[in-house]
């Protein structure tokens, strides 16, 4: 658990990077996302939920490269990325989902084009089939599972106060600057589709009862666009 949440922090301060942040901003995300309430809870433990804030960060950080450019054969990397990440919880699925209808719903459904992206999806779909035939041949008790997690869901209010939590009082404003920025500002517009990404996943799960650190996996990106503002309140 803390090797993975190590891993987090280095990648998000190479996202921060990216965005165009210096060492501050770097600094900053790294510990941000290190130092969330979430990290430190599930940095302790040997749960799915850990590694699943590694698999995001990982995957956000390959869609970040890809958004600006990179060689897109990175498109299989990410598909790996995202088939492990199916093996170990399904919540990335519905991330891939939103990554894809944010990509669709913008200018930046030009990095679709060619043959890698979908040579990363057929390799995400093999390597999550097995699991999913699983789950096929048992009347999928996943589905089971998140019914009855919904049933005993705190409410809307609770989810979105809970989101400071998952933070923390310090982090709970960059991690939003960061999101407005990822939405509005003219440096990131590149990588707006995250912003996008974000808003679809929380709208989700606040509507169908899911848990609040559902969304978590996505702030380590969050407060690296938000460290681009605390960089220049100094």
């Amino acid at each position: 658990p803390a090797l993975a949440i190590g891993g987090v922090v280095l990648l998000s301060a190479a996202i921060a990077r990216r965005f165009g942040g210096g060492a501050r901003a770097q600094l900053f995300a790294g510990v941000g996302a290190g130092g969330a309430g979430f990290a430190l809870a599930v940095g302790h433990l040997l749960s799915t939920a850990t590694f699943d804030y590694l698999l995001w960060t990982v995957a956000i950080w390959l869609l970040v490269g890809l958004l600006d450019g990179d060689d897109q054969r990175r498109w299989v990397a990410l598909g790996l990325v995202l088939g492990i990440g199916m093996q170990n919880k399904h919540l990335i699925g519905l991330l891939a989902v939103a990554v894809l209808v944010s990509v669709l719903a913008t200018t930046q459904r030009r990095v679709l084009a060619g043959v890698w992206p979908w040579v990363g999806a057929g390799l995400a779909a093999v390597i999550a089939l097995p699991n999913l035939l699983w789950q096929l041949a048992n009347d999928f008790p996943q589905l089971e599972m998140a019914r009855a997690l919904a049933e005993r869901s705190d409410g809307p209010i609770a989810y979105v106060l809970e989101q400071v939590g998952l933070l923390s009082i310090v982090l709970a404003v960059p991690a939003a600057v960061g999101w407005w920025l990822l939405i509005r500002s003219p440096e990131l517009r590149r990588w707006r589709p995250i912003g996008i990404t974000f808003a679809l996943l929380f709208a989700f799960f606040l509507v169908t009862g899911g848990k609040s650190y559902y969304v978590a996996p996505m702030y380590p990106a969050l407060l690296a666009a938000g460290s681009l503002w605390f960089e220049k309140l100094g």
